[in-house]
């Protein structure tokens, strides 16, 4: 995933989100250092409709495990596998972006959500 392709969700809608996105890809992510962050499984088990994947997780330089829950969808054509997680910017040695006066602030926790499909060649 690019680094890039980020974004901040508020709870309320903030006219600031483009300049808090801005900072954090800037200031915090530091894009054009670590343009990717990446996940590469290291264990998956199946249970009915749900893949259960376990891994590490690199962002900012520094590589975590983590594991998650998905749903998983089979069909002849297609493999399709959707879920989210959620970590700790301090887990990856990341300080969550704030204003100098602490007028804003993001959240320590970050979700991501993916979206996987297969399809098969033919």
């Amino acid at each position: 995933m690019l680094t890039d392709s980020l974004h901040v969700v508020a709870a309320d809608d903030s006219a600031d989100i483009p300049a808090i996105t801005q900072a954090m890809r800037e200031h915090v992510l530091h894009v054009s250092d670590f343009p990717e962050i990446s996940f590469a499984s290291t264990h998956v088990s199946v249970r009915g409709d749900t893949v259960h994947l376990a891994g590490n997780l690199t962002m900012v330089g520094v590589t975590r495990p983590v594991e998650m829950d998905a749903l998983l969808d089979v069909t002849p054509e297609v493999l399709h596998v959707s879920g989210s997680f959620t970590v700790k910017q301090t887990d990856f040695g990341i300080r969550p972006y704030a204003t100098a006066v602490g007028m804003v602030r993001v959240k320590d926790e970050v979700s991501f959500r993916f979206d996987v499909r297969a399809i098969v060649a033919r």
